[in-house]
């Protein structure tokens, strides 16, 4: 990297500060489309409780409701039921139900309040337990539309109702249960979407670097355990600062700290398709990218770092392909740290692709 004018190489004035969008390598499994078996399984137990409950209610009397209905409605949640349970069973995630499973249960909610027909029985607060699942299963566009949903089919439902004389609806109270209902829903959707924003802020902490804002050790290892579905080999090259602690000496532990900072920087700048540029720790670096080639990786690693030349810096690298000389990832990440420990003894040039073999 060129330096200022008149600023000494590892000065602050030499390194520019950095600034690295930590999106495209924190982790996207939650809003939508998550999957987890024991979250999924205990939603599982509330909804055949709450079938067990209605029918409880219905068959020993204290919930009078109108035959056909019932049946209808009954017969459509006892197969939203099963379509969830077989969902369950499948453990793992079928978006065109995580899409649709919220409408159904609003039809389960209407055609209840159709068979009870009755408003002196608060069957209506089932739509709040329906928009709090909106609001944690969507984020807040989606949640809001959701509500809506539930505030149309709610008032739908009371129209209906005094059309066909099966209930003689207070207009007041049923305005009064919308206005209700309708802040309910758009303090859930608010209140939900703080809390989404404050556990993607954390997530992103726990797989960031703090120094070089790239991934850290923990996403790499998310990596390592779970491989991407790729139809290619993967190159896994880790590469160090030599003399790193003479670097520190000489020039002080913070213009270190920058010197890292404008390494993640380039590796980002000159690699954006890599699948992951993380710090490994100290003054080392893992880049996994597309390509069947140690050499020429390495090569790859070397010439973009030209481009940016960091005086006196000098670095190392070692490069190991997935799957064709190891079986997983983390075995080529053992042997490419394997080939950066000979590079280093070999003491070739550094501004080579110092690849052992």
């Amino acid at each position: 990297m060129p330096s200022q004018p008149g600023a000494r190489p590892g000065s602050l004035d030499a390194v520019t500060p950095i600034s690295i969008n930590t999106d495209d390598f924190t982790s996207s499994d939650d809003e939508s489309g998550r999957f987890d078996h024991k979250y999924i399984g205990r939603l599982l137990v509330l909804r055949w409780g709450l079938t067990l409950a209605y029918v409880s209610l219905v068959v020993t009397g204290f919930l009078p409701v109108r035959d056909i209905p019932f049946v209808a409605g009954l017969s459509w949640y006892l197969a939203g039921n099963l379509l969830y349970t077989w969902v369950w069973m499948q453990r793992r995630p079928i978006v065109w139900h995580d899409r649709i499973y919220l409408y159904l249960d609003l039809v389960t909610v209407v055609t209840v309040m159709l068979a009870v027909s009755n408003m002196q029985y608060p069957i209506w607060a089932c739509f709040i337990m329906l928009m709090l699942a909106g609001a944690a299963e969507h984020n807040a566009v989606a949640s809001r539309v959701y509500s809506g949903a539930c505030l149309l089919a709610f008032i739908g439902t009371v129209v209906f109702l005094d059309a066909m004389g099966w209930e003689d609806v207070s207009t007041s109270a049923a305005v009064v249960t919308t206005v209700i209902l309708a802040f309910i829903a758009y303090d859930l959707a608010t209140t939900f979407e703080g809390n989404r924003r404050l556990r993607r802020y954390i997530r992103r902490l726990t797989v960031t670097d703090p120094l070089t804002q790239i991934a850290n050790r923990r996403r790499l290892s998310a990596l390592l355990a779970s491989p991407p579905n790729v139809d290619h080999p993967l190159a896994v090259a880790i590469m160090d600062v030599d003399k790193f602690k003479q670097y520190n000496d000489s020039f002080g532990h913070f213009a270190g700290d920058r010197l890292l900072q404008r390494l993640a920087e380039i590796l980002k700048e000159e690699f954006p398709s890599a699948i992951m540029v993380s710090r490994y720790g100290g003054d080392e670096f893992v880049i996994v990218i597309a390509g069947d080639s140690a050499d020429k990786t390495a090569g790859d690693i070397f010439r973009a770092l030209n481009e940016h030349p960091i005086d006196p810096m000098a670095v190392s690298v070692g490069v190991a392909i997935w799957p064709d000389e190891q079986p997983t990832l983390d075995a080529a990440l053992a042997l490419a740290d394997d080939r950066l420990r000979l590079a280093k003894k070999s003491r070739r040039s550094t501004r080579k692709a110092t690849v052992s073999a």
